[in-house]
């Protein structure tokens, strides 16, 4: 009982008010150039043409990345289904889908390359609304992952069940009959998805990420690359918040790739818009 009515100083706390925690955002490498990305405006399209000549010609741009850097990756990753890929290969499916990627001396160099990037999209029909998704005949969004008992858009069928559910309303007072739907979530962490990666000269991958599944995340980096898990090191630095909204891969495949091609240390920190588009929780039904 000693502690009750004391305040106790949380742990870290002084270091963290204090500035003295490095997070992502305050690490720097040797040669390090920073990356940005080109998103999809659109929920459904079909990529038709990327020119990325002008990104290129600009002073300063270090890398550019599209589905054409693909060809000797296992380009798609995911949780629970690999279902995403590095950039967008064929379609792009949700609107900031990322078609392209820049790796440059700044910030604004990375914000200008971008802008010079040509995209021709052929905009598809879109489901926006879950119950018009779940539809037969709905748009299919993924056309390779399609469940086979559940069928369309439906990713799968749980089923679980307890007790005699229509007794129990026969038995009840009052019966109260909705339909409950939440929509997506971001998590509001103060920290960003952030990402600084580069390659040793031994051709180790090393990733500097706020992930909170740092296992799960090297897994996936050493599928996406065909690497061994001991060729992929994840580290993890003071996490600035995440409350599950930094589980997984999210764009850390997409740093790696830009850092080999770039052969530099690439960081990514997202901006608060990026966060929206990149992590979240899914809307439920």
């Amino acid at each position: 009982m000693t502690l009750v009515g004391i305040n106790v100083e949380m742990v870290g706390a002084r270091a963290k008010v204090s500035g003295a925690v490095n997070y992502i955002a305050d690490l720097e490498f040797p040669g390090q150039v920073y990356a940005k990305a080109l998103r999809s405006p659109y929920p459904y399209a079909k990529l038709v043409r990327i020119d990325t000549s002008k990104a290129w010609a600009l002073a300063g741009v270090r890398a550019v990345v599209t589905r054409d850097d693909l060809a000797e990756l296992n380009p798609h990753f995911g949780t629970g289904v690999d279902d995403q890929p590095v950039v967008v290969i064929d379609k792009a499916r949700y609107v900031g889908d990322i078609i392209t990627a820049v790796a440059a001396d700044s910030r604004e160099i990375a914000d200008e390359a971008v802008a010079l990037i040509e995209v021709e999209y052929e905009e598809l029909p879109a489901v926006t609304e879950i119950f018009e998704a779940a539809k037969p005949g709905a748009p299919l969004i993924q056309e390779d992952h399609v469940d086979k008992i559940a069928g369309g858009n439906v990713h799968g069928v749980y089923r679980a069940a307890s007790g005699n559910i229509e007794q129990g309303f026969k038995e009840s007072d009052e019966v109260i009959e909705n339909t409950y739907i939440l929509p997506p979530v971001q998590h509001g962490h103060i920290e960003p998805h952030a990402v600084t990666a580069f390659w040793e000269p031994s051709g180790k991958l090393v990733v500097h990420t706020p992930c909170q599944t740092p296992s799960p995340l090297q897994e996936q980096l050493a599928k996406v690359f065909k690497l061994p898990l001991n060729r992929v090191r994840v580290i993890v630095p003071p996490v600035g918040g995440g409350y599950g909204g930094k589980n997984h891969a999210r764009v850390e495949p997409i740093v790696a790739l830009l850092a080999r091609k770039a052969r530099r240390p690439v960081q990514w920190i997202l901006t608060r818009d990026e966060v929206f588009l990149t992590g979240r929780r899914f809307g439920a039904l």
